[in-house]
């Protein structure tokens, strides 16, 4: 019960935002006493562990996040290298630019991007219907639209690492 009264301190300073986020909780989680009335142990106890639990789901999912983001950070220069490096080889022989490629660079971010506002827009309905059914911090559901708008693009930046660098990348590694 305290650290729940911390974290709302914490969260609201103002007293009447805290007022406005006392009465919703209240009316999203019901048996929770109304603002200003005591709770009892069992009911606190209950509603700590229901918060931690929240809070544990919603730090996973900003570690999803990060890691989506942290990949993308990664790969995306590798892709960028590698594409100059076809670009730099077609000015010497043109005829060695594979076909279609400067077309694909396009399409590939075009559906990369529609794939995952499709992506996200199917989420922001899962966690509409999630919240009905479960109790879950507003916070996790961003993340989990975050993840699945990122999902296609890291998937291509993979793709794209493994069909440009084939046999570059391991003869670079081998050099060293």
């Amino acid at each position: 019960m305290l650290l729940y009264a911390a974290l709302q301190q914490m969260l609201f300073p103002d007293a009447a935002e805290r007022s406005i986020y006392d009465r919703t909780m209240s009316l999203a989680a019901p048996g929770l006493p109304p603002a200003g009335e005591p709770m009892s142990p069992e009911i606190g106890r209950m509603t700590l562990r229901a918060l931690q639990e929240q809070i544990g789901t919603t730090v996973q999912g900003a570690a999803r996040v990060c890691e989506a983001m942290n990949e993308i950070v990664r790969l995306s220069p590798m892709v960028v290298a590698l594409r100059t490096d076809v670009a730099l080889h077609a000015l010497a022989d043109p005829a060695s630019v594979p076909a279609g490629e400067p077309i694909r660079m396009v399409a590939e971010k075009i559906d990369a991007l529609a794939q995952g506002a499709v992506a996200a827009s199917l989420e922001v309905g899962l966690a509409f219907g999630r919240s009905l059914t479960e109790r879950r911090l507003p916070l996790d559901a961003g993340f989990r639209v975050a993840t699945a708008a990122l999902d296609p693009i890291r998937t291509r930046l993979r793709d794209n690492v493994d069909r440009l660098g084939r046999g570059r990348l391991d003869s670079l590694a081998a050099a060293e």
